[in-house]
């Protein structure tokens, strides 16, 4: 059953306080316009997913507009606009995502600042976004899904001031035809419910005789009659839907709300808590323009005007409303629950002054004319010039939702050890869409279950955060949660104030799918709020469990505590419990084969409208929206039948996973249509892991050994005709067994007739009676796991974390681009040989599903590295176990560097990747082992970590296996073909860390940039030191130049100049201070190959910070006729007729441009103008 109020709780089950404080976020100035632009069928289109329920809406959104809005001061919370929007800023309190078709003025999106509850706020800030479909003027800019401004307020484009400013950080262009909302279908919902409210059975219709009339009162000069409807509260109230007919709405001046637990307060003191939050809704049937006041009014217009306990109502008050979990300043309110509620369900214009509570008007343009907004607006349109602050219609904090269901979080398999520290969300779905973010969230502990709250809806239950070192599950469970409409019951004698026809919340539904489109259906299982049928009930801070006779009385209650232990009440606290009987039936409307059940309000939802129905003697006599009539055909009722507890004993038998547990065994109980047992069932039970183990099947596939590890006794048993092992003692049981390759995936005990004594001890009860304590109805705990079969279970596999690192800092590297590659090799006399070729840097490799050329290099499936990001995560169950076929190995992963940071050096190590399995030795049998081991980039392995005799790998513990290290000393020299063991069960052994070390190169190449020329004479020189530096350095004493094999490397110490010799591969300079350098050829002219290159006049100049080429010129000539220019980039240089210079990102070349002469002869002396970059 429902609880008193429903609630969304976005992040655990527990209260949690929430402190804020409002900044207002001060002008930046203008962003840079970095961000990629992308095509329109590139954009994304999320979809908010949810059903629209106007208690929803309210829950979540500050403005709801199905047409344009304009705010022109602060909107606390999240909006939604279907047409054109111009608003400031807004956002600081959004519990969800935002919606704007076409921006036309925009301040700015402060996403987040008045959360402050830290998982709370951490969910808002991963999921919740500004989504729009286009900007005024962006096309002119071309700029999308990007920080930006577009355009300026006419008249003073020089102070740039902005029309629109999207921060990048959570805002997100969507697809043209994106709706994220679907406003039609919203629209007709409000309209529906806030018609209904006009129409209720149970609304109270106010009259004259519910008004006092004031005659010839002066007000500024002039006399007055009007009528004063004075409106009790709390106890005394005349309803909670209250409507006012169009001919009292224009004599009514004022409504005075009484709050008798409040009379004789001052304004400021009283807390407004029973009206903000005792669920009232007052109905305008009106279709004129009407004006409310609160906080300030007028006798000489059209207005209604609000006071409290005979004086102007404050609106201020609000603010005070309890706020644990709100903010001090008062603009963001989620812990109350705030549900007070003006609807005009007909009005087409509905003004304030001020606001206080939430407005529903679907056909009315709003206007708040000043003054604060305390409170919601569903409208048509809307214009405010107040600030807005958000109040949530349900509280986040101070309330439970209606229902609990278990989730299980395991290591690897579905009975591995629990896991702790990931997160499981209930995301809404229509069946078609699914939210961007989940209405409930639980973060798994250290034990299973984790327990996650949720109302009645349809759900995509998934995985959405995995912890450290573990691959996110994909796994997705389709859930639909149903209520199914109300119960009456009998005067209850413990309570004065209850009538005969005294309504209760009735039972729920719940059924599991197979499929996202919620068509296939797996189980479902019926809960009730009815006494047995749940055996666990709450009232105020209690809970309680029960024993109960055959006739309905309690025998033995007992009161558990938050730890889960039971206790005696006393038998003064026994004799406050009373059962109820239930006095009507309900029913569930079908039509064109689909199912619709009531809502709190009795009434069925069919495609957007509310119906009520007349059933008599279960037949539909009629169907009515509002008060019109509907045709009944192609409609008809069923009877949802009533509730069965079994027993055993006399004792409630507790149910699990869709059986009874008797004596600790699941059964099937049989009973037929009156409720009488005919029979049960011992269910089978899967083994777990460690019991499975106990058992292997023998090499003839038709014997199941049991070792018993107590005795280490062996006992056998032969498959019958029905494919069943049957065990005697010890055991005493019979055994199915699944099988792969001659292993047991898993073993389960056999179905097996309950014994006579079981069945002769089992009974049921009728559930047909409402629990009562102390006066007050219980709530049942209803827990959905508690009876279905599914059980709601996630496994995470162990990753590897491949990181970038800085060689100096460790600090982490992004704009690496990285591969991931199987290789195949060939062992022979000689050793190895790898079969193919290795990725190097500026190659292209593929991701699978993609486009490429024929034998190009493709990473393993599952692998994506994201050059924003400094690491990848990669699934243990991606990579394959190492196997021999022939004389070839296969499965040996590459993981290396093919795009190179801005500012870093290529690595000169890949690294290679192996996990053993089926393997002999003092290891476990059957646990996969992981090795790692270091190779020149480009370089093949040398050895393996195994040997493979008998179809089995053997580790080769004394000569390849590096028993104990690092990476790192993988990398020294006397280790080299060395391989590491890796622990996965440490964290650290399932980080890999590539370094990338801060640097430039310089090479002598000819034209091609592939062909290196040795013997030339190259110069760099600090210029100027960068004062501004943090230790600024004016000497290169500490720099170092690798230099190839020749190393020719001259520096004075204290001194800003080095000179070194070409060689046979890039000079490597590392260490360079902050500061300006100039980079030249000089020396005589030099020979290669029969070739005398000359020496290259021009000179790059260049800026280095934080180890960095931050820019770069070439400077050709001296004096006043030097001439500055860029330079191109390396891979241009096969396009150049003549020697220059070339740079890529930290990269400088200096290239030869040979005459025909050259080419054609190699024994003419040919004198060559050579290019350095």
């Amino acid at each position: 059953m429902r609880k008193n109020w429903k609630t969304r709780l976005l992040g655990s089950l527990a209260s949690t306080a929430m402190l804020v404080t409002y900044l207002a976020a001060p002008f930046q100035g203008i962003p840079l316009l970095s961000q990629k632009v992308y095509a329109d069928d590139e954009l994304p289109s999320p979809s908010y997913g949810k059903e629209y329920s106007v208690q929803d809406i309210l829950n979540e959104f500050q403005i709801f507009v199905k047409e344009d809005l304009e705010t022109q001061n602060h909107t606390v919370g999240a909006i939604a606009v279907g047409g054109n929007a111009t608003v400031g800023i807004f956002g600081d309190g959004s519990v969800t995502s935002s919606y704007i078709n076409h921006i036309l003025q925009l301040n700015n999106y402060n996403l987040g600042q008045y959360i402050s509850d830290p998982d709370l706020h951490e969910r808002i800030m991963e999921e919740c976004r500004l989504y729009f479909n286009s900007v005024e003027g962006e096309g002119d800019d071309e700029l999308n899904n990007a920080e930006r401004y577009v355009g300026y307020q006419e008249g003073n484009p020089e102070q740039g001031t902005p029309i629109v400013y999207i921060p990048n950080n959570h805002c997100v262009k969507i697809a043209p035809d994106c709706n994220y909302i679907d406003f039609d279908a919203a629209f007709t919902a409000i309209e529906a419910w806030s018609s209904s409210r006009a129409n209720a059975s149970d609304a109270y219709v106010v009259t004259e005789d519910d008004l006092t009339m004031v005659y010839q009162e002066i007000y500024e000069g002039q006399k007055y009659d009007y009528a004063i409807l004075n409106f009790p509260l709390g106890d005394q109230a005349i309803g909670h839907n209250i409507i006012i007919p169009e001919e009292l709405s224009k004599k009514i001046k004022k409504i005075n709300f009484i709050d008798p637990t409040e009379e004789g307060k001052p304004q400021n003191e009283c807390t407004y808590k029973e009206l903000a939050t005792g669920g009232y809704t007052f109905t305008f049937d009106t279709d004129e323009p009407i004006t409310l006041g609160f906080g300030s009014g007028s006798l000489s217009n059209d207005m209604v005007t609000m006071y409290y306990n005979g004086d102007l109502m404050t609106t201020t008050a609000f603010k005070n409303l309890e706020r644990e979990g709100a903010t001090t300043s008062g603009e963001t309110n989620i812990a109350v629950g705030m549900n007070l509620v003006w609807n005009f369900p007909n009005a087409p214009e509905v003004n304030t002054l001020f606001q206080a509570g939430h407005i529903v008007a679907p056909n009315a343009h709003f206007s708040i004319l000043n003054g604060n907004g305390e409170g919601n607006i569903i409208a048509k349109s809307a214009f405010t010039n107040a600030e807005t602050h958000f109040y949530s219609y349900y509280s986040y904090t101070a309330q439970m939702p209606a229902y609990t269901m278990d989730v299980e979080k395991h290591q690897e398999t579905d009975d591995g050890p629990a896991l702790e520290g990931a997160t499981i969300g209930l995301y809404p779905t229509d069946g078609e869409n699914v939210a961007d973010q989940a209405a409930y969230t639980v973060k798994t502990g250290t034990e299973n279950p984790n327990v996650l709250g949720l109302n009645p809806g349809k759900y995509v239950l998934k995985e959405t955060k995995s912890p450290d070192g573990y691959i996110i599950s994909g796994k997705e469970y389709y859930i639909e949660v149903i209520e199914l409409g109300n119960y009456k019951y009998l005067n209850m004698p413990v309570s004065d104030s209850a009538t005969a026809d005294t309504t209760y919340s009735g039972g729920v539904l719940v059924r599991v799918y197979e499929d996202p489109g919620f068509t296939k259906l797996i189980e479902e299982s019926e809960y009730s709020p009815l006494s047995f049928a749940e055996n666990k009930y709450s009232v105020g801070k209690k809970t309680f469990e029960f024993d109960v006779d055959d006739s309905g009385n309690v025998t033995k209650v007992y009161e558990i505590a938050d730890n889960g232990n039971r206790t005696d009440v006393t038998e003064s606290e026994l004799n406050k419990f009373k059962f109820n009987a239930v006095t009507n039936k309900h029913y569930k409307l079908i039509y064109n084969g689909a199912e619709y059940y009531q809502n709190a309000d009795g009434l069925y939802q069919v495609d957007g409208k509310l119906y009520r129905a007349e059933i008599t003697d279960g037949q539909l006599v009629s169907l009515t929206e509002g008060e019109n009539a509907v045709d009944t055909a192609g409609y008809s009722v069923e009877e949802i039948p009533e509730v069965l507890t079994v027993r055993y004993n006399n004792e409630t038998a507790q149910q699990k996973s869709g059986y009874y547990y008797i004596n600790g065994d699941p059964y099937d109980v049989q009973m037929d249509a009156n409720g009488n047992i005919t029979g049960a069932t011992k269910k089978g039970v899967t083994l777990s892991t460690a019991e499975k183990n106990q058992f292997y099947l023998g090499y003839d596939g038709n014997t199941l050994y049991y070792n018993d590890p107590e005795s280490g006794t062996t006992y056998s048993a032969t498959k019958d005709e029905n494919g069943n092992y049957t065990f005697g003692a010890p055991l005493n049981k019979t055994y199915q067994i699944t099988t792969s390759r001659w292993s047991i995936e898993s073993i389960r005990t056999v179905d097996e007739p309950a014994s006579a004594e079981i069945v002769s001890g089992l009974s049921t009860i009728n559930a047909n009676a409402i629990v009562v304590y102390d006066g007050k109805v219980a709530d049942a705990d209803i827990n959905f796991s508690d009876r279905l079969t599914t059980v709601f279970t996630f496994t995470n596999n162990r990753s590897f974390t491949f990181k970038k690192v800085d060689a100096d800092t460790n600090a982490d590297v992004t704009g690496a681009v990285m591969a991931l590659v199987p290789e195949n090799y060939q062992q022979n006399d000689d050793g190895l040989t790898i079969t193919g070729s290795i990725p190097a840097v500026g190659d292209t490799v593929y991701n699978d599903g993609t486009d490429h050329p024929a034998g190009a290099f493709t990473n393993i499936p599952g692998f994506t590295w994201d050059a924003s990001k400094s690491y990848a995560d990669v699934n243990t169950s991606d990579i394959h176990s190492l196997k021999k076929n022939g004389d070839t190995w296969e499965s040996i992963y590459r993981f290396t560097e093919i795009g190179v940071p801005n500012g870093y050096l290529a690595p000169d190590k890949d690294i290679l990747l192996i996990k053993v399995d089926n393997r002999s030795s003092d290891l476990t049998w059957g646990h996969p082992v992981y090795f790692i081991t270091a190779v020149d980039c480009g370089e093949a392995a040398s050895t393996l970590p195994c040997e493979r005799v008998s179809g089995r790998y053997y580790p080769l513990v004394d000569s390849n296996i590096l028993t104990n290290g690092t990476l790192a000393d993988l990398e020294r020299d006397e280790n080299k073909g060395k391989w590491l063991q890796l622990d996965l069960n440490n964290d650290e052994d399932r980080i890999i860390s590539f370094t990338n070390q801060k640097g430039i190169t310089i090479g002598k190449t000819d034209m091609t940039g592939e062909n290196v020329l040795e013997g030339a004479t190259l110069e760099l020189t600090l210029v100027e030191t960068a004062q501004d530096a943090e230790n600024p350095i004016d000497n290169l004493d500490g720099v170092v130049v690798k230099n190839g094999t020749a190393n020719h490397v001259t520096h004075e110490n204290g001194s800003k100049v080095i000179t070194w010799e070409s060689a046979d591969t890039d000079a490597v300079i590392t260490n360079l201070p902050d500061g300006t350098y100039t980079l030249k050829e000089t020396g005589a002219p030099f020979e290669v190959d029969g070739v005398t290159y000359s020496v290259v006049e021009s000179t790059v100049q260049f800026v280095v910070r934080n180890g960095v080429v931050e820019s770069s010129v070439k400077i050709t000539g001296e004096g006043d006729s030097a001439v500055e220019s860029a330079l191109s980039e390396i891979a241009q240089m096969k396009e150049a007729t003549e020697g220059d210079w070339y740079r890529s990102g930290s990269s400088f070349k200096v290239g030869d441009a040979e005459t025909t002469e050259t080419t054609t002869t190699t024994t003419t002396t040919t004198t060559e103008e050579t290019t350095t970059t």
